[in-house]
């Protein structure tokens, strides 16, 4: 991924114009839940989260956290948790040029990113 790729400003007008892509499969899910196993209230990161499939199943598996260069993806995949407090964190950062010490969390038990 180049640093043009990769940030904000080339995301965010994608996302604010409606681009999508693809979501997880049935295949993809099954990995993450053999593989993975509960979270037990364990930190997930989900680089590059899109629309929040991922982590929403992270969630749903036990773990927490996510990130996302692109307010209107923060914005997007917020809308699609259950309500306050009961979905992942969400926060908008840019991985690669952002401050990572603003992360939620200091390490990840798992880390994530979803090839569109």
């Amino acid at each position: 991924m180049t640093e043009l790729t990769s940030t904000s400003a080339y995301w965010e007008p994608l996302w604010a114009q409606g681009r999508r892509y693809r979501q997880l499969d049935d295949a993809e899910t099954r990995l993450l839940d053999e593989h993975l196993g509960p979270g037990r209230g364990r930190s997930a990161l989900d680089v590059g989260s899109g629309d929040g499939a991922l982590a929403l199943h992270l969630h749903g598996l036990g773990y927490r956290a996510i990130i996302d260069c692109s307010p209107s993806v923060v914005a997007l995949a917020a809308s699609r948790s259950s309500g306050p407090g009961l979905g992942p964190v969400w926060q908008c950062l840019d991985i690669t040029t952002g401050d990572l010490t603003a992360l939620p969390e200091p390490a990840y038990a798992v880390i994530t990113c979803h090839p569109s």
